[in-house]
């Protein structure tokens, strides 16, 4: 068996990266590790530590739903 560790800042992107790679043919046991896009230094200035954590967690939620 197989494992690939997948990062994830963009979900559309990684589908198109990892489509070729799934075969049932092979078992592969994928890991998923979601970092949400960075926020741009001008912003981060303004947004507190609570929202930022807040837009991450929901950020994630829509990923895997």
């Amino acid at each position: 068996m197989d494992t690939l560790i997948v990062f994830v800042d963009d979900a559309e992107y990684a589908w198109q990266m990892i489509a070729p790679l799934r075969s049932p043919a092979t078992r592969t046991h994928w890991v998923l590790v979601a970092m949400p896009p960075r926020l741009t230094r001008h912003a981060s200035r303004w947004v507190s530590h609570g929202a930022r954590q807040q837009w991450r967690e929901s950020w994630s939620q829509a990923l895997f739903s």
